[in-house]
Parts: structure tokens; C-alpha cells; sequence
């Protein structure tokens, strides 16, 4: 066998590896026990499956309704649902868009603000727990690393 196809080989079991080992750290960051073992520990009054959508709406906020379905890839009318049971919650604001006073702006009220807050500290914790032996020259390179793969994920699109 060539240099080339070895090296061919090899780059494909690695990419292999990589995308199992994505597959298995996606599944478990986002199994719902997780998120609702979250949730319970802070007291949030929310399901754990909006959690996400309550971050984002603070990352990005204020966001139209529209805007945010598209940045997450959902459907208008299924984020809307969601977003009315975090509003009737109290964690959401909805004020006029000053650029269009037809059109509405979703942010995080105060009490959503703690909340996020609080779920990030507990994330947080959870996080640092996981890693707790590991040097911090491999946590440095384990970010970086994850930030080019998020980058070059976010390229093919």
C-alpha cells in the first residue's frame, strides 16, 4: 500500500473516531435526565427540554420569533408554542420592535435571567466535576480543539 493510501486510511479511522465519539458526547450532553436533573437542582419552573430555548433567547435576545426559529432550525409555529409556556412562566418579555412596531421582540424577563444564570453555574459544576483530573493544558487544548470542530461544522452550512 502507497504512503498516500495509508495515510488515506488512517484519516478515515480517524475521522471515524471522531464521529463516534461526537455521537456519544451529543447524546449524553443532551439526554433528557440530564437537563431535567438540572432544571430540578436549580428549582426552574420550566420543562428541561426548553432550557436550550430559553438560553438562546438570552444569547441572542431581543430576537423576533421568526429570527430564532431560524438561527435553531425549528418551525415558527412549534417555537411559538414553547415560547408561550416560557411568557405564561414569567421568564420571557415580549416588547415592540422598534425597527417595526407590527413585530415583536422576545427577551429574558429578570427572573429568566437567574434562572439561565443558575442552570449555567450548575452546568458549570458538572463540568468541572467531570474533568476534575484533568490538567489544565488539556482543557485549554480540548476548547480550542471543540471550537474549530464547531467553526468547521458551521462552515458546511
Amino acid at each position: 500500500m502507497s504512503v498516500k493510501a495509508r495515510q488515506r486510511v488512517d484519516r478515515d479511522a480517524a475521522v471515524t473516531e471522531v464521529e463516534q465519539a461526537f455521537t456519544v458526547l451529543s447524546r449524553r450532553a443532551t439526554l433528557p435526565r440530564m437537563r431535567a436533573q438540572l432544571v430540578e437542582q436549580v428549582g426552574a419552573p420550566i420543562e428541561p427540554g426548553l432550557y436550550p430555548l430559553l438560553r438562546r433567547v438570552g444569547q441572542w435576545g431581543p430576537i423576533r420569533t421568526s429570527e430564532l426559529a431560524a438561527r435553531i432550525g425549528l418551525d415558527v409555529s412549534t417555537i411559538s408554542r414553547q415560547l408561550a409556556g416560557l411568557e405564561r412562566a414569567g421568564l420571557l418579555v415580549r416588547t415592540v420592535d422598534p425597527l417595526d412596531r407590527r413585530a415583536a421582540l422576545l427577551a429574558l424577563s429578570q427572573e429568566g435571567e437567574r434562572i439561565v444564570a443558575r442552570i449555567q453555574r450548575a452546568r458549570h459544576a458538572m463540568m468541572d466535576e467531570a474533568l476534575a483530573d484533568w490538567p489544565v493544558e488539556d482543557l485549554e487544548q480540548l476548547a480550542e480543539l471543540l471550537e474549530r470542530f464547531a467553526d468547521a461544522l458551521d462552515a458546511q452550512r
